[in-house]
């Protein structure tokens, strides 16, 4: 759903995706940049970041490269910083939980620390295996 928003609508939004440079968050950092939108990805593994930031991919996936490619004319944004999300008109959240307590309470404080920065009017779109009980 959120990719045809983003395809067929005649805007440049501000889209910031958070757990960006993951199997889930970079084909679709990619994918949105590659229509022309502002994408930051922002992660906390800084040795991917680096490594995207040299055009070196994490991983493998059909068209990655391609879209990588166009991700990058576009000046995607690469940062390890979450307060780049503010001013961002979409923040999604691309990551993988459990239901163990403490990946809960990382989630939790991750999604406390997101809305305290992002700014009124921003969409959060959660794009996540986090399970509950």
């Amino acid at each position: 759903m959120v990719i045809f928003f983003f395809y067929y609508r005649n805007m440049v939004y501000k889209v910031s995706v958070v757990g960006g440079a993951g199997h889930i968050g970079l084909p679709l950092s990619c994918y949105i940049s590659s229509h022309g939108h502002q994408v930051s990805i922002i992660d906390s593994n800084k040795n991917v970041i680096d490594n995207l930031q040299n055009n070196k991919l994490p991983f493998e996936e059909v068209n990655l490269d391609k879209y990588w490619k166009s991700a990058v004319k576009n000046d995607i944004y690469l940062t390890t910083e979450l307060d780049n999300i503010f001013k961002s008109d979409f923040i999604i959240i691309t990551l993988g939980s459990s239901s163990e307590i403490k990946d809960v309470n990382l989630f939790d404080n991750l999604m406390d620390q997101i809305i305290s920065i992002a700014s009124f009017g921003t969409k959060i779109i959660l794009r996540s295996t986090i399970n509950f009980e």
